[in-house]
């Protein structure tokens, strides 16, 4: 029967691939091994503990490279037009063509007018002002789309 080790379940649990390929994630990754090796040839609290810090420091390492990444891609998002949040995983459309096509025309209207006060009444309560207002005007300019049709 395969035991798995911490390493292996660290590995499911998080995206390794995500991961940079550095001297960082190397020692980390020697750490949490030789923390599982010692605990497991002396299976006491004080080696318990080791393990839990070896993989909490891993773990909190991954969360900075990841928050870094995320980061670094804020600035590539259209957060009105086109956020990533609302792209369907594996599909090349936004959740708001599923909806278009699942709603009548004057329910979709409906719903673009209610999303379109939405972030009228919650403009710089939430988000940057002058985003909220776009997204508002966006909402809008759906609806108007909506009607001309």
């Amino acid at each position: 029967m395969y035991a798995l080790e911490v390493l292996d379940i660290i590995d499911m649990v998080i995206d390794f691939d995500k991961m940079p390929a550095d001297s960082n994630t190397l020692r980390l990754r020697r750490a949490v091994a030789e923390a599982e090796d010692r605990y497991d040839e002396n299976a006491t609290e004080f080696n318990r503990n080791k393990v839990e810090k070896a993989v909490k420091d891993y773990h909190q390492y991954y969360l900075n490279c990841n928050n870094h990444a995320i980061a670094q891609n804020k600035a590539k998002v259209d957060m009105v037009h086109s956020p990533s949040h609302y792209k369907l995983r594996g599909l090349d459309i936004e959740s708001v063509d599923v909806i278009r096509s699942v709603l009548s025309d004057e329910e979709y209207k409906g719903w673009c007018k209610g999303n379109a006060l939405k972030y009228l009444f919650r403009a710089g309560k939430k988000d940057d002002e002058v985003q909220d207002l776009s997204k508002c005007d966006v909402y809008v300019n759906w609806a108007i789309k909506a009607m001309e049709v």
